[in-house]
């Protein structure tokens, strides 16, 4: 991980402020859409500014996501120049690299020094020799590179994988026919933002694919080029990875990609015998009839009548009122409020407890709460829950 070239890293950020982005916009809707279903005002108020704040985080992030992945790259070289020295991550490659370049093992050794410019044979592999030369007719040149190639730059260990992932220690040899793309990672020293190279791909040694650009990364560390045979299956054969810095070759490796399955043999179907044993017949199941057994007959529980009734309809209450009430609030609460209207109106009054009130007629039912119109004896009119009502015969 630590390995990783700096666009990785950039990418990485973008893709967690991208995923914060995605938590909090969810999350604020969710938030905004259970505010409507509050019963009270105050909770519902308090959930819809949760709800904006989640959206509005959401908002933060995926700009935040966007201005990384467009400006992380040179903001961080800004923050962080590039240096010549070799970094902590590349020394082991580096010295395998100069010390064991003629053979496929690539021992490390600890004699090498950076500093001189290696020679042809210092670079030389086993898999390229004499050195390649950089096919122009391939490469365009890029007219805006004014870096001149360092001839202290190195690159070594190139291994092939089918991911992005520069941590691997060995790369795989051999590939199957099936689309994908194929990664060529390499180690490389002394590099210089600016300066030109490419990456040749060729298939029995004739090229099948070519790419240069100016290099965007850091002096030292690890980089890859990458190939995807147009998406389509890859021939047979025997493939040749090179990188060059300008038009010096720096090192080579290679793979085989072999077929992806045998040759299809003729099998012969498995035909369906005829069973040999007779069939034998499965008894049906023949209903038992039930044994007689004593029934049960239920007996009938009497259900006692509830013990708070409706108060009886009386015509000694004047027009409009239903009945009489008392106000007998639980606990330690002294007075009740009354509303203009059920369930969230405005507060119009406060009536202590005890007091003696005329219950009107409408009432309404919200989330399974009763609500009744009453009267006090001020002669104002608003609503109440039932729960806080005591009823008194006439």
């Amino acid at each position: 991980m630590l390995s990783a070239s700096t666009e990785t890293y950039v990418r990485w950020i973008a893709g967690l402020l991208l995923l914060g982005f995605g938590l909090a916009a969810v999350g604020g809707l969710f938030t905004l859409a259970g505010a409507r279903r509050a019963r009270y005002f105050q909770v519902r108020r308090e959930a819809v500014l949760r709800g904006w704040q989640l959206v509005l985080a959401s908002v933060i992030f995926l700009a935040a996501s966007g201005f990384a992945y467009g400006l992380g790259t040179p903001l961080l070289r800004l923050a962080v120049p590039p240096t010549s020295t070799v970094t902590t991550t590349f020394t082991p490659s580096a010295t395998a690299t100069l010390a064991a370049s003629l053979t496929p093992t690539l021992t490390p050794s600890l004699t090498y020094t950076p500093g001189p410019p290696p020679t042809a044979t210092a670079k030389a592999t086993a898999t390229a020799s004499p050195a390649p030369s950089l096919p122009q007719e391939f490469i365009t040149p890029i007219i805006s590179a004014t870096v001149t190639a360092p001839a202290e730059a190195i690159a070594a260990n190139l291994r092939f994988a089918t991911s992005d992932n520069c941590a691997i220690a060995a790369g795989l040899s051999f590939f199957d026919q099936l689309p994908k793309t194929i990664y060529a990672h390499f180690f490389y020293d002394a590099w210089l933002p600016g300066v030109q190279w490419s990456g040749v791909w060729l298939r029995d040694g004739v090229v099948i694919f070519a790419e240069t650009h100016l290099w965007d990364g850091s002096t030292g560390g690890c980089g890859f080029s990458d190939f995807d045979n147009g998406k389509n299956w890859w021939e047979i054969g025997r493939y040749e990875v090179q990188i060059f810095v300008g038009e010096r070759w720096l090192v080579s490796s290679q793979f085989e990609v072999v077929q992806s399955s045998p040759t299809p043999t003729i099998t012969p179907t498995r035909t369906p015998r005829p069973p040999t044993q007779t069939p034998t017949v499965r008894p049906s199941r023949t209903p038992v009839p039930p044994t007689g057994s004593p029934t049960v007959t239920p007996t009938r529980t009497v259900t006692p009548p509830p013990t708070r009734t409706p108060p009886p309809t009386s015509t000694i209450y004047p027009p409009g009122v239903w009945v009489r009430a008392i106000i007998a609030a639980q606990g330690s609460i002294t007075a009740v409020r009354l509303r203009d209207a059920a369930p969230d109106g405005r507060v119009i009054g406060v009536i202590p407890v005890g007091t003696l009130v005329d219950v009107l007629i409408p009432s309404t039912t919200i989330d399974g709460v009763v609500w009744r119109t009453i009267r006090t004896p001020q002669g104002v009119e608003g609503w109440i829950t039932e729960g806080v009502l005591k009823y008194v015969q006439p």
